[in-house]
């Protein structure tokens, strides 16, 4: 089976200290490949979806921020927001600007590259955390969704075998190497994260893994 491309990854932070830890564990990832850090937006004005699948933006989810989502979205560009200070609003605001994910900057550095995937192909991204701000469709028809749980007590609720294949899949394996390590097939790997996703009320395995990865690793 043919490997899938790597995310291509624009990294957008004013902080020269943080935009050179970012982007040295992105450069790192094998899921995504780092093609350019720049200290500001008004720096890719001229960048568009043929140069990159997704920016990185490190920066606090203020008004000012929020108007460069939605410049940057407008051009086709997904955005992964990366700050910290969010609240109900400001979560809002980003994802009706056109942020493709928010994420609290203090999530463990390791796991942006896998949200960052996550975005550029297509899927909205959230930090644990910020569950609580979002409710996904289920929530608007009335389905019960456990966001008043904490990201602990939602992965106390797995089974042991649950959070080995989260765990697996959190260190970089396909559904095939899961599989695999774990001497079963991938329909039973998928079915795992697929009852995941519904205790942990999330809505794709990214999320799944920062949640398990904000607890576990702590």
């Amino acid at each position: 089976m043919k490997k899938k491309s790597p995310v291509r990854v624009l990294l957008v932070d004013h902080d020269p200290i943080s935009r050179h830890v970012v982007g040295a564990v992105l450069g790192q990832e094998e899921v995504v490949v780092l093609v350019a850090t720049v200290e500001g937006p008004d720096q890719i004005r001229a960048w568009g979806p043929d140069q990159a699948d997704v920016v990185v933006f490190c920066a606090p989810p203020d008004s000012q921020a929020i108007a460069h989502v939605r410049e940057i979205a407008g051009r086709g560009l997904p955005v992964l927001l990366v700050g910290t200070g969010w609240t109900g609003e400001s979560v809002g605001e980003a994802l009706a600007a056109g942020a493709r994910g928010c994420l609290v900057k203090n999530t463990r550095i390791d796991t942006i590259a896998a949200a960052a995937a996550a975005a550029g192909s297509g899927h909205l991204v959230l930090s644990p955390e910020l569950h609580r701000f979002y409710r996904p469709a289920e929530a608007e028809q009335g389905i019960t969704r456990p966001g008043a749980l904490t990201p602990e007590q939602l992965v106390r609720s797995l089974t042991e075998r649950e959070l080995e294949v989260l765990t697996l899949l959190s260190a970089g394996n396909t559904t095939a190497e899961v599989a695999a390590a774990l001497h079963v097939s991938a329909a039973t790997v998928k079915s795992h994260v697929s009852h995941s996703l519904t205790k942990l009320g999330v809505r794709n395995r990214v999320e799944a893994v920062l949640m398990v990865c904000s607890v576990v690793r702590r």
